[in-house]
């Protein structure tokens, strides 16, 4: 298979591209900085809609993993007008790309978890439920999701739409796990001490990166066009359970304290997901949590960095 990644080199996307070669796959990264791995590379951002038809008319991909996105929650806040523009605009151009260029292609649209509103009883999220972004970054991701959803029959393509959870492993950046990690790395280190901490009696589904990608790749064979699959492990674990994981792989003991100052004023205090519609393709998660924090502890360890987030 022809693999078309954008979004390649980042933490889901670098993921990715290292399970499409693993099987054998032809990948192309499109990205504005190139991956470590060794594939076709054209350097171009989606929201030059030229330099994106041209490298999919040049490639014509099978299937084209759209996960180029403007991401992070606060820069969403900082910069909504540029977060819409990345991700609603960007999406559409690559659809349209695909829509010239590739038609027989599969999209898999990477959306967000974000998409949904908080249910009253907390159960955990089905692709049907109601949606209710609280940032603009879900916003953003729900206008794309929606767009996908309508091109796709309007463009006779083949549109799988995927929503991620709360992904984590090695390579992460910037969310709560890979931030605690570092932390404990840096304590076994000697170079920092007591740890503070937010609300750490939200529950959150966690998934690993790697269970994670399995599953786009499945989507791209047998999920439904038109259909939105929920990537999540099914089950939730809250901040709390995850410090006593890293209390108890620490190499030395773990000092934290929770400071009111993190304490989200807005803050869900459950937000799992119902994954039967992707389970009945076949697919179901290979790690547990703790073994991904082991894993992501590792990585850091290796890392060489004596970065204190």
């Amino acid at each position: 298979m022809k693999a078309f990644v954008t979004g390649a080199s980042g933490f889901i996307g670098s993921h990715l591209v290292d399970f499409l070669l693993a099987r054998g796959d032809s990948v192309i990264a499109f990205d504005r900085r190139p991956p470590v791995q060794p594939v076709t590379f054209i350097s171009g951002d989606m929201m030059d809609s030229e330099s994106l038809r041209d490298a999919v008319k040049r490639t014509a991909p099978d299937v084209l993993f759209h996960l180029a996105a403007q991401s992070l929650t606060g820069d969403s806040w900082a910069d909504p007008a540029g977060t819409f523009r990345a991700n609603v605009n960007g999406t559409i151009n690559v659809l349209e790309a695909v829509k010239e260029f590739a038609p027989g292609a599969t999209v898999v649209f990477v959306s967000s978890s974000g998409v949904y509103a908080q249910p009253a009883d907390a159960h955990p999220l089905r692709e049907d439920d109601a949606m209710g972004p609280s940032t603009p970054y879900g916003i953003s991701k729900m206008a794309a999701d929606q767009a996908a959803r309508l091109f796709a029959p309007r463009w006779n393509l083949r549109v799988v739409v995927a929503r991620p959870f709360f992904w984590i492993g090695p390579r992460k950046t910037g969310d709560v796990t890979s931030d605690w990690c570092r932390r404990v790395v840096a304590m076994e280190r000697g170079q920092a001490g007591e740890m503070a901490v937010g609300n750490i009696d939200v529950v959150r589904d966690f998934i690993d990166v790697r269970d994670g990608v399995a599953a786009f790749a499945l989507l791209a064979e047998r999920g439904e066009s038109g259909l939105a699959y929920n990537i999540g492990s099914g089950t939730g674990t809250s901040l709390r359970g995850v410090l006593a994981a890293l209390s108890e792989l620490s190499r030395v003991p773990l000092k934290w304290r929770v400071d009111q100052a993190l304490v989200r004023p807005v803050d869900e205090p459950v937000r799992i997901a119902d994954v039967s519609r992707l389970r009945a393709l076949g697919w179901k998660p290979q790690r547990d949590v703790r073994a991904t924090l082991r894993e992501t502890l590792d990585f850091w360890r290796a890392n060489g960095q004596a970065i204190v987030p």
